[in-house]
């Protein structure tokens, strides 16, 4: 079972460091897009293959902070005895998760 625990805390850092690079690829994309400056006004049109590359970036988190929260938070959802009968600090750590999000 630690085993199983340290291979899922792996792989959300490493989807971390992934949505990481996408996002700062999706930057690099929109700046190379061109655009024009009016006095102190500057407008650039959309990228869309920065757009696209954002949209994945957002998944990858949302995934990994997903399996995240559920990987912490399935120890206290059990069953509804085991909640009851927990101490408040753990109680209270659920409460917190499910307020998250």
């Amino acid at each position: 079972m630690r085993s199983a625990g340290a291979l899922v805390c792996i792989f959300v850092v490493v989807l971390d460091v992934v949505a990481g690079i996408l996002g700062i690829q999706g930057e690099i994309a929109q700046n190379e897009v061109r655009g024009f400056r009016y006095l102190v006004f500057e407008c650039r049109e959309p990228s869309y293959s920065a757009f696209r590359l954002g949209i994945a970036a957002a998944c990858l988190l949302l995934i990994a902070h997903f399996l995240a929260n559920v990987g912490g938070g399935c120890i206290f959802f059990a069953s509804r005895d085991d909640m009851q009968q927990s101490p408040l600090n753990k109680q209270v750590a659920v409460v917190c998760l499910l307020f998250s999000w």
